[in-house]
């Protein structure tokens, strides 16, 4: 029962891994890809990218030495892997991607974080019938056998039972010497914040900065906002009211109606108000009023290339759970790179007006931003 379990997640996870070695430094992979794209120098860029160009010839090196004594003594030197956080739009993903693209090695995987943890659940629940300070071992074992590196984008913890869990799950996998290397909008220090029982969540904020650099990048610009130019926010006024429609009526010209109730996992159901073969549509109470998590947010992304979202509140402080559920999807919607429509009672830019979370929300403004691009339009269009 354990091993088959294990290992099916080790088949989830097989779709982000990669065997692709572009053959180049870190740093000469980032100075390629500026001047193939005309990217403005960034100083806060080079540095990082000194970081990871540092990591890289640690591993490279590690691997000189071991293929030198025909031992296989991996990360034997406890090469440290990184954190990456800053403001929306500065670049932490695209110097990831590259850095992952260097890697010498195909033992290497790359997703967003939820859908990481999502995995995780999955054969939590397989491995039900283990004892429970068991599981996890299982679990980072097999991970073992697939990746020696794991990069995630957009670590960012927002679930009690994901909190509950992030330390025991990666003092197993460390303990594999499995390197993490992550970026997030959120120091570690603010990681779960407010969250429910945090005081049980910090030891593994602790065990975060003793196994990765912890930096920090402050880019001159949004790169993500800099080319807003296909608007698909619409105010909640008759003009903008009927053109919402009407691109809703192309939309699903040439599609199945459906029932307007979907069933989300363990047979529960939502009701949206329509369900078509690729398109839904539902108000903003539907789907972020009721008690939904990053996992309903996936499959509704897994089953709709295109989602309509109509009567969008301005939210202040007291609107906590509605807030953090749009952020959320949007979250999920923006890394499953879905067509998305939205009917907001204001303009992106003020849709929340609280204090508390306002640097979280400024990253969900900044993906709405990207997504209402033509760059996004061309890249949803050949996803």
């Amino acid at each position: 029962m354990a091993s088959s379990s294990a290992d099916k997640l080790a088949t989830h996870l097989l779709p982000y891994q990669s065997n692709f070695i572009n053959g180049q430094t870190a740093m000469q992979a980032f100075t390629d890809y500026q001047r193939d794209h005309q990217l403005i120098a960034d100083e806060s860029q080079l540095q990082i990218m000194q970081i990871f160009e540092e990591i890289y010839q640690q591993i490279k090196q590690q691997q000189t030495a071991n293929r030198l004594t025909k031992l296989w003594r991996k990360n034997e030197a406890n090469i440290q892997g990184l954190y990456l956080y800053g403001t929306p739009g500065s670049g932490k993903t695209m110097m990831m991607d590259i850095f992952f693209d260097c890697l010498p090695t195909d033992k290497k995987i790359t997703l967003h974080f939820h859908e990481f943890m999502r995995q995780i659940h999955r054969c939590l629940h397989d491995l039900r019938a283990e004892q429970s300070d068991k599981k996890l071992e299982i679990i980072a074992r097999q991970i073992a056998k697939i990746a020696d590196i794991i990069c995630f984008d957009e670590f960012h913890v927002t679930d009690i039972t994901d909190a509950m869990l992030l330390k025991n799950l990666f003092q197993a996998l460390f303990a594999k010497n499995i390197m993490l290397i992550a970026t997030s909008n959120v120091m570690p220090d603010n990681l779960y914040l407010h969250g429910i029982q945090r005081d049980l969540f910090l030891p593994f904020i602790g065990l975060l900065k003793e196994n990765c650099h912890i930096l920090s990048i402050d880019a001159q610009q949004d790169y993500r906002g800099q080319n807003a130019e296909q608007p698909f926010w619409y105010l909640n006024n008759p003009i903008d009211r009927r053109n919402f429609d009407r691109i809703y009526q192309k939309t699903i010209a040439d599609e199945a109606s459906n029932s307007n109730e979907f069933i989300l996992p363990d047979q529960r159901k939502i009701t949206l108000l329509a369900c078509h073969a690729k398109t839904l549509r539902a108000s903003f109470a539907q789907l972020c009023d009721t008690a939904l998590a990053a996992n309903d947010y996936l499959v509704l992304a897994e089953n709709f290339d295109c989602f309509f979202i109509s009567d969008i509140p301005q939210m202040a402080q007291q609107d906590r759970n509605a807030l953090k559920r749009f952020i959320l999807l949007i979250d999920v919607l923006y890394n499953e790179k879905k067509q998305l429509y939205c009917l907001a009672q204001s303009d992106i830019l003020q849709i929340y007006q609280g204090a508390s979370h306002k640097d979280e929300f400024d990253r969900t403004i900044s993906r709405l931003l990207e997504m209402e691009s033509d760059t996004w339009q061309t890249i949803i269009s050949t996803r």
